[in-house]
């Protein structure tokens, strides 16, 4: 067999293939058979989106030119040019113009007509659309007699030529752009995680809030700069001042004026890029030229802008500074922190996040148990305290050898090319009559916080176990014995489920009630939450006031004791520990209250009045 024959199969294919890819390009210039039926109600007969590369519309005196941008790494897909000057384009507004083109309808077509008497020789409206190698010209005339506020269309372009159109009133709405339509109305050009810092001038005063240098999210990232030392911005509170910047928005585009008056704030924002233009936005102008509620602002670079917003949109931004200072110890959000280290001499907690859960790598590898490792961080993140001064004053505040040092890791920002990941740094010196102090290497402060809340930095491994202190089955409840308020009281249970009374000797029946709640409570008692690894003085537990002992059965005739001591009262309960383990924790404050009560039935003791 000749070599051609071997191969002219294939020879043949490849020609067809060939001849299909000039046949598919040659046809983009045309309107295909199957655009034109699918389309054959639409103005426009064909609409290929990412073919089109510019869009020139005149609305009246105004025009506008959009050209997309072929760069999936830009930050916007438009550039757009307003009576031959760049502005800022809103996305949006292009996507929600162009989606009225495509899919705009006609009424009925028009025959017969003067294009004078159409309005076509002075149209209200022209748009030429670039779309590959198709082109469409439309021109919106004068008010057609049906539907009301309908008007004439001329569409030039495609596979029907010239064609006039009656269209009905929403389409010419659509079509009749505002000036500054497609203009972007943000006024503060760059967004929170491209800036370096703000700097406002307003009624409260002048602060400035400035980037640190310890990474994370960028609402957790800035230090507030008064006249006194920074302080650390508190990324709660400013994370919401960031969202109101971001949607202070213009409601209606002004001319800007030659001459300003006071305004009531300036704000000025400066860009991370090196080459960037710092952005100057005057707040609140008064109302000339604005709707009542209104005020003016003006930006004044980069790309001057005027316009109005609400009156109210301004009060958010024009805050005290005070309000945004950090009283909290922990700065990093609960969601963001991937790690964390307790140190106290050789005495070391260390957890990772894995997966949906905790590891523990410190003092023993395994994993934590996830309950108590997520009340420890709410703890942690919930602690404030008061700003009582910097670390160059560390040996007043017992901070030159710190009992215990913290340190917690958070992700980096989301969506930055290069993000550094969050590093945060607390040294927590010894306790004190006035609380403990604390001092956040972040911005250098020192904060004095209460002795209980405090505890939550210091490395317990006894705070990450479960909260489950006991689970024992109601069969093998034997007995219950309480010495609680200098109250003994011996309880005997019998496996029927009945009580009898041991102690105090006396010719009166338990409450079965009151003997089944507390029996219940302590055998699958749950702590509130753990405080420490060994008692200390304020838990009062050197001499308990209340013992609380469950007889539990353990196999034939054997049983054991399960002893809980009840300490001083704090939040939530009591301070507690087990007879045979040293850490503490907190027990519910209803086993407390139900221990201290006798447990007997009183009305044996009533007199009936006849």
């Amino acid at each position: 067999m000749s070599l051609w024959r071997r191969h002219r199969t294939d020879a043949i294919l490849g020609v067809v293939a060939v001849l299909l890819v000039v046949l598919v390009l040659a046809d983009r210039g045309s309107v295909s058979t199957a655009e034109a039926e699918d389309r054959k109600y639409q103005l426009i007969d064909a609409w290929r989106a990412d073919d089109i590369t510019r869009v020139e519309i005149q609305v009246g005196e105004v025009t506008m030119l959009l050209r997309a941008v072929d760069d999936p790494g830009a930050p916007s897909s438009w550039l757009l040019e307003e009576n031959g000057k760049s502005v800022d384009v809103d996305d949006q507004a292009v996507g929600q113009l162009l989606v009225s083109l495509e899919f705009a309808a006609y009424e009925r077509t028009v025959e017969g007509l003067d294009a004078t008497a159409m309005g076509f020789d002075a149209p209200r409206a022209r748009y030429r659309i670039a779309m590959g190698k198709l082109d469409y010209e439309l021109a919106l005339g004068k008010e057609a007699p049906s539907p009301a506020g309908g008007a004439y269309v001329r569409v030039s372009g495609g596979g029907r030529g010239t064609v006039d159109y009656v269209v009905g009133p929403e389409l010419v709405s659509e079509l009749m752009l505002e000036p500054g339509a497609l203009r972007s109305r943000r006024l503060a050009p760059y967004l929170s995680i491209d800036t370096r810092a703000y700097e406002l001038d307003g009624p409260t005063g002048r602060f400035r809030l400035e980037r640190g240098t310890w990474g994370g999210r960028t609402a957790g990232q800035f230090l507030v700069k008064t006249t006194g030392p920074a302080v650390r911005a508190d990324r709660r509170q400013l994370d919401g001042w960031l969202i109101m910047l971001g949607r202070l928005q213009v409601e209606r585009f002004l001319p800007v004026p030659a001459e300003l008056a006071k305004p009531r704030a300036t704000l000025t924002i400066e860009p991370l890029a090196e080459d960037g233009t710092r952005a100057v936005l005057l707040l609140g102008l008064g109302g000339e030229g604005c709707e009542a509620g209104q005020t003016l602002v003006v930006r004044r670079a980069p790309e001057p802008v005027a316009g109005c917003v609400p009156e109210g949109a301004l009060d958010p931004i024009l805050l005290d500074p005070a309000k945004l200072r950090d009283e909290h110890v922990v700065g990093t959000a609960k969601g963001d922190i991937t790690e964390i280290r307790w140190t106290a001499g050789d005495l070391k907690v260390e957890l990772a996040r894995k997966e949906e859960g905790w590891y523990m790598r410190a003092p023993s590898e395994g994993p934590a148990e996830p309950e108590p490792v997520e009340q420890l961080l709410e703890a942690m993140l919930d602690v404030e305290g008061e700003i009582v001064g910097h670390g160059a004053e560390r040996e007043a505040w017992g901070l030159s050898e710190p009992r215990a040092t913290v340190q917690l890791r958070g992700l980096p920002e989301r969506g930055v090319g290069v993000a550094d990941e969050r590093v945060e740094r607390l040294e927590v010196g010894a306790r004190t009559d006035d609380g403990v102090f604390v001092r956040r290497l972040d911005d250098d402060v020192v904060l004095r916080v209460a002795v209980e809340p405090a505890r939550a930095f210091l490395p317990r491994p006894a705070a990450l176990r479960a909260t489950q202190i006991f689970d024992v089955p109601l069969e093998d409840v034997a007995g219950l014995e309480l010495d609680c308020d200098g109250k003994r009281q011996r309880f005997t249970r019998l496996p029927a489920g009945s009580w009898t009374l041991e102690e105090p000797e006396a010719p009166i029946g338990v409450d079965m009630g009151l003997a089944n709640g507390l029996a219940e409570s302590f055998r699958q008692l749950e702590a509130v939450r753990w405080v420490s690894e060994r008692p200390e003085e304020d838990h009062e537990l050197a001499t308990p006031w209340c013992r609380v002992t469950m007889v539990v059965r353990a196999g034939d005739d054997a049983t054991r004791r399960l002893t809980v001591q009840l300490g001083a009262e704090t939040t939530g309960g009591y301070f507690a520990r087990r007879a045979d383990a040293p850490a503490v924790f907190v027990a519910p404050r209803g086993l407390g209250q139900l221990a201290s009560r006798w447990l007997l039935d009183t009305g044996a003791l009533m007199v009936s009045p006849t």
